[in-house]
């Protein structure tokens, strides 16, 4: 092989380890381009129903930031606010409803008992609210955490009406790169799957924490904001969400002296878990999600060993993605299917 070919691929190896380099110094703000496009995907079909009923693309994409910006104010006067205080009350009373619990559930010589794990579990939540902080060096830490959060949220912001903005073209260019009208309507498939899912468990997310914040109010379980931010969260989560949150609140709720406040709890996540699956969910997903239990379980457990919280989170619309692409590509090669796009529910 001649000296230039050796030179060549020396080139090419040396290119791609520079690139491989490159990424994941920039993984950060690879990241960050990657979840603003999810986003855009996922408001699409807003954007489109806007579209639909006269409203230009650009009135439309101005009309997101601002709603998404009202919707996190009202989460943090609503929720994060209150959550963070009762999140500090929570943090003194750690030992005492530990001990309570550990006697509600007989489990006298367990870690719950034991005074330096709850001390340590203590110690955790004071950090966690930011209630003490005594030096100069830890406020100039909160404040880099706190500006980086601000500036990652309005990087997102902006990514979001950029990629709004521009998905028109966006989806054009795709299309061209895929060739066949074919496979341009299934790049449609994909984006209309993408975006029923992000909206429609946003939805659900927002319901599950709105009710769950005036059911424990009603009942009077203690840190009400705290337990219904959590369940907000974890309702994200498919799969596992649900049950994880209502263990979360029947725990909290047992450290309290009525038993039957812990009864309601887990009578009220029952209720609630019944109408979300079967009255709320069919009608806000539609076709979106088309996943087995079992696949929607391994694609949970992919996602949380990949990406943590947020690949749990957008584990079921990637894989419902891949699902139309790999039955697109099986009815090409003549698989004995129904061709994409026709099935129904």
């Amino acid at each position: 092989m001649p000296l230039r070919d050796y030179a060549a691929i020396s080139l090419v190896v040396a290119g791609v380890g520079a690139l491989l380099a490159l990424v994941y110094l920039a993984r950060g703000a690879i990241l960050l381009v990657a979840f603003g496009l999810f986003l855009a995907l996922g408001v699409e079909p807003m954007i489109r129903a806007l579209i639909r009923r006269g409203v230009r693309r650009r009135a439309a994409c101005a009309v997101v930031p601002v709603v998404a910006v009202a919707v996190i104010v009202a989460v943090l006067l609503l929720f994060v606010v209150p959550a963070v205080h009762q999140l500090g009350a929570f943090a003194a009373e750690v030992p005492e409803r530990l001990n309570v619990l550990a006697d509600r559930l007989h489990l006298h010589d367990s870690p719950l008992t034991d005074a330096s794990q709850q001390n340590e579990i203590a110690a955790g939540l004071r950090a966690a609210a930011t209630i003490a902080i005594s030096s100069f060096a830890a406020v100039a830490d909160l404040f880099g955490q706190v500006v980086g959060a601000v500036t990652a949220g309005v990087t997102m912001l902006a990514l979001l009406v950029y990629f709004s903005l521009a998905m028109p073209r966006i989806l054009a260019a795709a299309g061209r790169l895929l060739g066949t009208p074919e496979r341009t309507a299934l790049l449609e498939q994909v984006v209309t799957k993408v975006g029923g899912y992000v909206s429609g468990q946003a939805l659900l997310s927002a319901c599950a924490g709105v009710v769950s914040l005036l059911f424990f109010l009603l009942i009077g379980a203690p840190h009400p904001a705290m337990l219904a931010l959590a369940v907000a969260i974890l309702d994200a989560i498919p799969q596992v969400g649900a049950l994880l949150s209502a263990i979360l609140s029947t725990a909290m709720v047992l450290t309290e002296d009525n038993i039957w406040l812990a009864v309601a709890t887990v009578g009220y996540f029952c209720v609630y878990q019944f109408i979300e699956n079967y009255l709320l969910a069919p009608h806000i997903f539609a076709r979106a999600i088309a996943l087995t239990p079992a696949t929607a379980f391994v694609a949970t457990l992919v996602g949380i060993s990949v990406a943590g919280l947020l690949g749990a989170i957008v584990a079921l619309p990637v894989t419902a993605a891949a699902k139309v692409v790999v039955q697109h590509w099986l009815w090409g090669r003549g698989v004995a299917m129904e061709r994409p796009g026709t099935q129904t529910e």
